[in-house]
């Protein structure tokens, strides 16, 4: 008689079941990774909007160089609510805010009669560059614009929208400093 034991024909059922424990975390693991994929894709497609935007007002300024006063704003510009008619506003710096404060709302990014808007709560910030001590610097301006995140992150130090989304760690803000020369013949 042989009272060894016999071979084993197959897997058991404690097995299969730790190797589909094993497949459902790798495969939660890959539905995270490509959650964060999806969130870093967005918000980079979000950064080059805001960059264009920004470089879009700061072209404005510098081909308007005599006027540059005049792009400064006391307040935020607000991409909320319907798109204005730019047409009936004089031209220069009061036409060129209104078409940048368009371009925030998302009025070029259509699709067929679809708006697709443009950055996630944009707010755009025109002001005199300052030194340390709060004094504006002659001929220097901050182009900035601020927009909702969707992963939350150090807060900005610049206060474009500050305090105007859910989280301050969620605010983002991308920023251009124009220096407009002063080509006047030295005395």
């Amino acid at each position: 008689m042989n009272l060894g034991r016999r071979p084993s024909l197959g897997f058991s059922l404690i097995e299969v079941l730790i190797a589909v424990v094993v497949f459902a975390f790798g495969i939660l693991g890959l539905a995270r990774l490509q959650m964060k994929t999806s969130l870093a894709s967005t918000e980079a497609v979000q950064r080059a909007q805001t960059i264009q935007l920004a470089q879009d007002m700061v072209d404005r300024i510098n081909s308007n160089r005599r006027n540059a006063e005049a792009y400064v704003q006391a307040d935020e510009l607000a991409a909320a609510g319907e798109a204005q008619d730019c047409m009936e506003v004089a031209a220069g710096a009061a036409r060129d805010v209104c078409e940048w404060t368009n371009l925030l709302r998302g009025v070029a990014a259509a699709e067929g009669s679809a708006q697709l808007g443009s950055v996630l709560g944009a707010r755009g910030c025109i002001r005199r560059l300052a030194d340390a001590a709060g004094a504006a610097i002659e001929r220097s301006y901050v182009v900035a614009i601020a927009w909702q995140g969707l992963v939350p992150t150090a807060a900005p130090e610049n206060s474009c929208g500050q305090g105007q989304f859910d989280e301050e760690s969620k605010r983002r803000v991308h920023s251009v400093t124009v220096r407009i020369a002063n080509l006047a013949p030295v005395p």
